[in-house]
């Protein structure tokens, strides 16, 4: 094929092979190949820890090309590098893959929270008519481990990203919430 520029193009010798609608499943699906959660409590004595890991895995999350002024992409196709992540660089506008870079894995593990009690024992309640009282302290969204899209800073947990390219215009790179670290301290007290 010989572009306007006067540049001329080979498929079977740029990689590319026979173009059909089997390339659609190139990139993969934008839903996780699994999801998972993983609650407990322990107790020792007086003593509570508590908490809750979740897990999406797998899919690939929209919302990557926000960084692609930040970073270079090495993994291109090339004779010497056919099972390249991307498509080789061309100046040819029909060989763009801005939209392929675009997706990045979305796989998520994040600790949602971790908690740790003391229960006061009932001899130092008596006198105030207190039935029970626990003193715990908690930290919501600790840590994040992921895949790309976690490592540029992207909350894949936010359901904007996981869309189809029309609907995550509004979602993924450019409406992308962030998992917010709290911390609590509290009091749970029984008359």
């Amino acid at each position: 094929m010989t572009l306007e520029s006067g540049e001329v193009v080979h498929y079977l010798d740029n990689g590319f092979g026979k173009i059909d609608d089997d390339d659609r499943e190139i990139l993969g699906s934008i839903r996780p190949d699994w999801i998972a959660g993983l609650t407990n409590t322990l107790s020792y004595k007086n003593f509570e820890l508590g908490f809750f890991l979740h897990a999406l895995v797998g899919g690939l999350y929209y919302g990557a090309l926000q960084t692609l002024g930040r970073r270079v992409e090495n993994d291109t196709w090339s004779p010497e590098n056919t099972g390249a992540k991307f498509p080789q660089p061309t100046t040819a506008s029909f060989t763009s893959y801005s939209e392929a870079r675009s997706y990045a894995d979305g796989t998520l593990i994040s600790l949602r929270y971790v908690s740790l009690g003391y229960t006061v024992p009932k001899k130092y309640l008596n006198r105030y008519r207190i039935a029970n009282l626990q003193v715990y302290g908690q930290v919501q969204n600790p840590y994040i481990w992921g895949g790309e899209a976690v490592k540029i800073g992207l909350n894949t947990d936010d359901a904007n990203g996981w869309s189809t390219k029309a609907e995550a215009i509004s979602g993924g790179q450019t409406a992308n919430t962030i998992l917010v670290r709290n911390f609590v301290i509290g009091l749970r007290i029984g008359l």
